[in-house]
């Protein structure tokens, strides 16, 4: 009876806190994040990062984050600000590989590996740790740091070879929880005003994406109530290890809702292909819409962009011109779904996409499941399958309309 009590109290607190959050945000504007409008990808992040860990970076604050960060591991006093020789993006090892960012000292070599989203590749982290001992002479030392909020798969690096090197101190890694309170410590520090900002936005946005973690004002009305007794305390850890495994259902059950909820339609038909299955959490897993009345490799793409449902979007896959062309091509669908849409991109790939929590597509909350109760609640109700249907259908039906093809 515990945890029916936990959650029913903390929903009451989270409901008020919702309620005062509507109502003060114009002034507070509690959501907004600059780093919503910038490059937020992979590349982007360990950008940022590496700025701020040179000390002659254009943040004028020193050793400041680089004395910091290397308090926080293990192997502390090989490593001094003072005796850094160079930081490098994407460093290019003997492997054709590229280390995310590598710091050079006098006495040895750091390399961080920067895995907020994207799955490991294979023998990832083995190679890295194998070139970065290579790398080393004498008594030089290094360390191989991993930024993630998972552990390295089996493919990246064998649990044998992972537990010596972390014996040795030369493997060590890091969750984004870790890292927003190293920014925020530094943050503290920071003499300039604008530094100041930007680093506490970069924190806010790793703790609102990255963190698994909810708004600071809610996580302290939930720890308020789980605090209120023994039993609540044992009955949040009970809902915590279920967590995952609820999403997992959760999604296994939305596979097949999607299904049932695509055959029922006249002219769409759901297809899979050789994507991994959206219960999977994978990067890039997903699945297709195609409409029978239009061209055989028009199709739309709802997927994932990173793992664990993480840069959910909906986008129209690029066509062939030739088949496009009495459409008036990529361009021209572009055109008209950004106009019906008012948001929206194109690339090589697609000739429109959108991330879904913009404009009349699924709302905020819908684009990064990892950290959102949005989406998992309206699968639970069997609403998100039927939204799915609708935008698939108001798609199909904007460009039918604007290039006179019947359905």
């Amino acid at each position: 009876m515990s945890v029916q009590e936990l959650l029913r109290d903390v929903s009451r607190r989270l409901d008020v806190v919702q309620e005062a959050e509507n109502r003060f945000s114009r002034q507070l504007a509690p959501r907004f994040n600059a780093f919503h409008y910038l490059r937020n990808d992979e590349y982007g992040l360990s950008w940022c990062l590496s700025d701020l860990l040179d000390p002659n970076g254009t943040h004028g604050q020193g050793d400041l984050f680089l004395s910091s960060f290397i308090e926080l591991l293990p192997k502390r006093d090989a490593f001094s600000a003072s005796n850094l020789t160079g930081i490098r993006l994407e460093h290019p090892t003997d492997s054709d590989r590229r280390i995310d960012i590598l710091l050079r000292f006098s006495t040895g070599w750091v390399g961080i590996e920067n895995k907020p989203w994207a799955d490991d590749q294979e023998d990832q982290l083995k190679d890295y740790s194998e070139y970065l001992g290579r790398s080393c002479r004498g008594n030089e030392s290094w360390a191989l740091v991993f930024f993630s909020n998972r552990d390295p798969t089996a493919n990246s690096i064998d649990s044998e070879l992972r537990e010596q090197l972390e014996t040795t101190d030369n493997f060590v890694q890091f969750d984004f929880r870790s890292i927003e309170h190293w920014l925020r410590a530094c943050a503290c520090e920071v003499q300039s005003i604008r530094v100041r900002l930007f680093v506490e936005e970069l924190s806010d946005y790793i703790r609102q994406n990255l963190g698994e973690a909810l708004d600071m004002t809610d996580e302290r009305e939930v720890i308020s109530v789980i605090e209120q007794s023994d039993d609540f305390v044992r009955a949040a850890s009970d809902v915590a290890r279920s967590w995952d495994a609820m999403k997992l259902e959760l999604a296994c059950d939305f596979r097949k809702r999607l299904k049932d909820a695509f055959e029922k339609h006249p002219y769409l038909d759901y297809s899979e292909e050789d994507w991994k299955p959206i219960s999977k959490g994978s990067t890039h897993c997903g699945f297709y819409v195609l409409a029978n009345k239009f061209p055989k490799d028009m199709r739309l793409s709802f997927q994932f962009d990173n793992a664990q449902f993480r840069n959910f979007f909906i986008g129209v896959d690029k066509v062939d011109e030739p088949t496009a062309q009495g459409m008036g091509g990529s361009e021209a669908i572009f055109q008209t779904l950004k106009k019906r849409f008012n948001s929206g991109g194109k690339t090589v790939y697609s000739s429109w996409w959108c991330w879904a929590d913009e404009h009349e597509l699924l709302g905020e909350g819908f684009r990064n499941w990892n950290t959102s109760s949005e989406p998992w609640v309206a699968i639970r109700n069997g609403r998100l399958a039927d939204r799915f249907v609708e935008i698939s259908e108001a798609i199909y039906c904007e460009l039918g309309d604007k290039f006179d093809i019947p359905l």
